[in-house]
């Protein structure tokens, strides 16, 4: 049983005192989303933010392959607590909160202690610089690989009846059975290419003599390259430099450049496997040229050779393929409004969501609640809820009979569904109590609630009434506790603001009750109303 002295009672009604209660209306499943935007308009992922009643959560996520290679992070109160140029240009670097991601990662979140009251609108910039990893394959293709100025063309495969008449194609060719086993060339693409498609279209004498191709391959990487590899082999032998830097060479010797291309420099066997050369070290951003010189043997009996060459005796092609890959890195920032220097730096606003209790009576318009009265179970209804409480009848009410023991404790929820537009109490799990239409005659509409009053009201001595657990939608408000007081002072008032009732909400909680009870049903009560503050 309560006792409780005229001071402490003093105290309380005298107490406005703001009560900092650890929820949130943003939650890690519903937070508030801004784009990451890169370069000013590439969507590069999200910036998600919430919090509960420990920590402000700033979570960077990235998509469609962009990844975070650094994130910086700024948090302040004022838009000048954020560190900026004597112009208004942020300046990331000097971020309270920042991370190097090596490797690169798709998500990070920054946990930030709450040091600022709840409610607080909080001015953030949001700052990373992203990467995206890309493939550049380029491979030996009629018309994109030059020589003289001049495309390249499908070169004449030799057929598997080699080196018998008639010189028509196979499929698969000679050179595609025999360099199989080394490296499959199909899977990209690449082809056989020369200068002719016969090598003595240009030049008769070429079927025997042999000749050499300057091959050249111009193309751009718009980034960072990170890895390359060339395949390549040339019947018969072949040079490849990469922006001037030599990368390998096969089937030639000596002075092979100024000779005769006989044997002894340009040799017969060699080609039938492909070589690879990592080329990275050659690679770079922007423009490159892949030259490689392609080397037609000598062919005739005072060489060693079992004939003199012709079209079909003695085909030359050259077959490659460069794959490499490259990143391209931007800056990126929460999306939102712009500081004010010259750069395109922006930063957005959230507001702390944590519910504010405060002690004291709401300054608001009414727009509907639900009254728990009569603890002495007298006769009169013991549960109204309704726009007005105080009058009898719908719409202005509607009221439920209910038996309260004492001591106990009874299990209470109060409802607001917008969609089916009803409000609803349900204790102790009996039949719910409902208020059809609110929207048509709530003394305020309930798409501008924005604020919760809670009253508990001990008139009667040596009386207790408590309400505890009370939980908005899952979110722990904490008790509320009645003390008794005659006339007026025996109520005791709770707003709780900093959240979305339009959208609706359910409050659960436990009315216990204890000692005796008057017979007057409205000396004790438990309220709880919602409705619209300016």
């Amino acid at each position: 049983m309560k006792k409780v002295s005229g001071v402490v009672i003093a105290l309380f009604l005298l107490s406005m005192a703001l009560i900092s209660v650890p929820v949130s209306a943003h939650t890690e499943a519903d937070p508030l989303v801004v784009d990451l935007l890169a370069g000013q308009t590439i969507d590069v992922g999200d910036v998600l933010v919430w919090n509960d009643g420990d920590y402000l959560y700033v979570k960077y996520v990235t998509a469609d392959g962009w990844l975070l290679t650094e994130t910086h992070l700024a948090i302040a109160t004022e838009l000048s607590g954020i560190p900026q140029t004597k112009t208004g240009n942020p300046i990331p670097g000097k971020f309270t909160y920042f991370e190097y991601h090596d490797p690169p990662v798709d998500e990070y979140t920054y946990p930030i202690d709450l040091t600022w009251d709840p409610g607080t609108n909080l001015y953030i910039a949001a700052h990373a610089v992203v990467r995206h990893d890309y493939t550049l394959l380029l491979v030996s293709d009629a018309g994109n690989t030059w020589f003289d100025g001049n495309p390249a063309v499908d070169a004449y495969e030799p057929n598997t009846w080699y080196p018998n008449p008639p010189y028509t194609e196979s499929s698969p060719s000679l050179w595609d059975n025999v360099i199989s086993s080394s490296h499959n060339f199909e899977l990209s693409g690449a082809d056989w290419i020369w200068n002719t498609y016969f090598v003595n279209d240009d030049d008769s004498t070429h079927g025997w003599s042999g000749e050499i191709v300057e091959f050249t391959r111009t193309f751009d990487i718009p980034g960072t390259p990170t890895a390359g590899t060339l395949w390549i082999t040339c019947d018969n032998g072949y040079e490849a430099k990469l922006n001037g830097q030599h990368i390998g060479s096969a089937q030639l010797s000596g002075e092979w450049r100024t000779s005769d291309l006989h044997e002894a420099y340009v040799h017969t066997y060699g080609w039938q496997t492909a070589e690879s050369y990592n080329v990275l070290g050659a690679l770079g951003t922007g423009q490159n040229t892949l030259a490689i010189t392609g080397v037609n043997e000598y062919l005739n009996t005072d060489d060693g050779d079992p004939f003199l060459g012709d079209e079909g005796k003695n085909p030359a092609g050259l077959i490659y393929e460069l794959n490499i890959n490259y990143y391209k890195q931007e800056t990126a920032w929460g999306a939102g409004v712009g500081f004010p220097g010259r750069n395109w730096a922006t930063y957005f606003i959230y507001k702390d969501q944590r519910i504010v209790v405060t002690e004291g009576q709401w300054t608001a318009t009414l727009g509907a609640g639900v009254r728990y009265r009569s603890f002495a179970n007298t006769g009169g209804q013991e549960i109204y809820m309704g726009p007005n409480m105080g009058a009898g009848g719908y719409p202005n009410r509607v009221t439920q009979e209910f038996w309260w023991s004492k001591p106990g404790t009874h299990e209470i929820s109060f409802t607001y569904d917008p969609v089916a537009n009803t409000l609803t109490t349900v204790v102790d799990g009996n039949p719910p109590l409902v208020y059809s239409d609110i929207s048509l005659h709530a003394g305020c509409l309930p798409s501008t609630w924005n604020v919760m009053q809670i009253i508990v009201v001990i008139r009667d001595v040596n009386t207790i009434v408590d309400l505890n657990n009370v939980l908005l939608d899952g979110n722990p408000l904490g008790d509320f506790p009645g003390i008794y007081g005659l006339g007026t002072a025996g109520w005791r008032y709770w707003t709780v603001s900093n959240y979305d009732f339009s959208q609706g909400f359910t409050l659960t909680g436990q009315i216990y009750l204890g000692g005796p009870f008057s017979g007057s049903q409205e000396s004790c009560k438990v309220e709880v109303d919602v409705g619209h503050a300016p």
